[in-house]
């Protein structure tokens, strides 16, 4: 997992990560769409880790801005 500092980071409350492979969580968002995003994307400090976590995903804030 990877660590990311202030304005390089986008959080999403209410999120649960519902499916994982080796190289990626599929993490159910607060509005209720489904959306696969890589692990080495995904900050050490999120709640949302593997599957079956739930809390706030903490990611790469360029991915959640290309993921729309």
């Amino acid at each position: 997992m990877t660590w990311f500092e202030g304005d390089d980071v986008a959080d999403f409350p209410d999120s649960t990560c519902t499916a994982e492979t080796e190289m990626a969580l599929l993490v159910k968002l607060e509005g209720g769409s489904e959306t696969w995003f890589p692990k080495s994307q995904i900050s050490s400090y999120s709640d949302v880790l593997e599957e079956g976590n739930h809390g706030t995903l903490v990611l790469a804030r360029w991915l959640a801005v290309d993921r729309g």
